[in-house]
């Protein structure tokens, strides 16, 4: 087999195991969210084009394409919820094989298939495409890699200001799904600092006017915004409302703490993550560790690694989660779906660790078939309990009694 079609065959193999990961939700109800969105905010809906002159699902949010989206999958599967879940499954799909293309642009072959295998397969994507309100994560994903690809291969060109144009216009569509997707020029100075221009000098390494393009997708998408919504952050008051400052650095601790517990040990997982506010009141003891962990493991990476290619990866974490990490203001402690962007960077850590261990060929693709088989399992495990509405709370109550 040449190396065009071995490189074919992998990308087929990637976007048939991110589906493989979780077909088992094909039959799964409306549920959580997801009956609220398609029964009730989507229903008698006159004038599809007015949803983006308003709210998306609340006061908080403005997500016109993602909303839209939803809305003529309602027109075109009416109640065939099977319908919801396929298109979810695709979009996980073509994600992991737009995750393959941009990585094989800065990395080596090896890491950038193995990290996109990681990522189409990691069981912490089950709320993202196991849910019909998680395609808003995995459109704002696919657009955010969409347009960090296109400014990359821009930048190894050289070319002029236009070509950097689709970059700022995918960066829009990202932004335009999921308030996240405005965190993509950061994604671009972060890969450009770290593996595109690491040897330039610090008045040109990060930032030069190549950036600023992509970053008028991000500008355009807050004065639409705010056109729409009268203000950036709307009016609901968000979860840290009357804490005090010692209250808010524990929410933060929690939040990164069991995100990062999550990325790497995905166990109970659920859609429901209220049980942790007693953390805040109380000492979270355990997100602290886990975060004292990952600090030390990105010390060790940057000796095994080297300093950019850990600090692109532990990088590409922070930036993805910032939005949600309750330094701004947010409605949510803890989502298994925020992780859908951000786990990009953990697997591509595990990927350059995975090529630091000293085992023959054959065993080395024995032991990273044995993990991909049992994150498949584990995947349709978790979206199985989410069947419909008992067994969501069953499953939640027994990972969280």
């Amino acid at each position: 087999m040449d190396a065009g079609s071995r490189s074919a065959a992998r990308t087929a193999g990637v976007f048939l195991l991110a589906i493989a990961a979780f077909v088992v939700c094909l039959p799964n109800r409306l549920v959580w969210d997801d009956a609220a969105i398609l029964q009730t905010r989507l229903m008698g809906v006159e004038n599809p084009w007015r949803l983006a002159a308003e709210w998306s699902f609340g006061p908080n949010d403005w997500r016109p394409l993602g909303l839209l989206f939803l809305y003529f999958q309602r027109v075109e599967f009416g109640d065939w919820v099977s319908g919801y879940r396929v298109v979810s499954l695709v979009l996980h799909g073509l994600a992991s094989v737009a995750l393959l293309r941009l990585l094989r642009r800065i990395a080596a072959e090896p890491v950038a298939w193995t990290a996109a295998l990681l990522f189409a397969v990691h069981p912490i994507h089950a709320e993202a495409v196991a849910m019909a309100y998680g395609q808003l994560e995995l459109l704002a994903a696919l657009f955010a890699i969409l347009a960090v690809d296109c400014y990359v291969r821009a930048v190894e060109q050289d070319r002029g200001v236009l070509h950097f144009l689709p970059a700022a216009f995918f960066c829009l569509l990202a932004a335009c799904c999921k308030e996240g997707g405005m965190m993509t020029p950061a994604l671009a100075v972060l890969i450009r600092g770290t593996l595109l221009r690491p040897e330039d000098s610090w008045r040109t390494r990060w930032i030069t006017w190549r950036e600023v393009v992509p970053g008028l997708g991000a500008a355009v998408y807050i004065v639409l915004r705010i056109t729409v919504m009268g203000r950036f952050f709307g009016e609901m008051e968000p979860i840290t409302a009357g804490y005090t400052a010692a209250m808010r650095m524990k929410t933060v601790i929690v939040t990164l703490g069991s995100q990062l517990r999550l990325s790497v040990f995905p166990t109970g997982q659920s859609i429901y993550y209220g049980h942790l506010r007693g953390k805040v009141s109380g000492e979270p003891v355990l997100e602290f560790f886990w975060i004292a962990l990952a600090v030390l493991f990105i010390m060790m990476a940057a000796r095994w690694f080297g300093v950019n290619k850990t600090a692109f990866g532990a990088g590409w974490f922070l930036l993805g989660l910032l939005p949600v990490m309750n330094l701004a203001p947010s409605l949510v402690l803890v989502a298994e779906r925020h992780l859908y962007l951000p786990l990009a960077g953990v697997a591509f850590l595990a990927a350059l660790l995975w090529e630091q261990v000293a085992l023959s060929p054959q065993v080395r693709k024995g032991f990273l078939a044995a993990l991909l088989l049992l994150c498949i399992v584990d995947g349709n495990h978790v979206v199985q309990g989410w069947h419909d509405r008992e067994t969501l709370w069953r499953s939640t109550i027994a990972n969280h009694p």
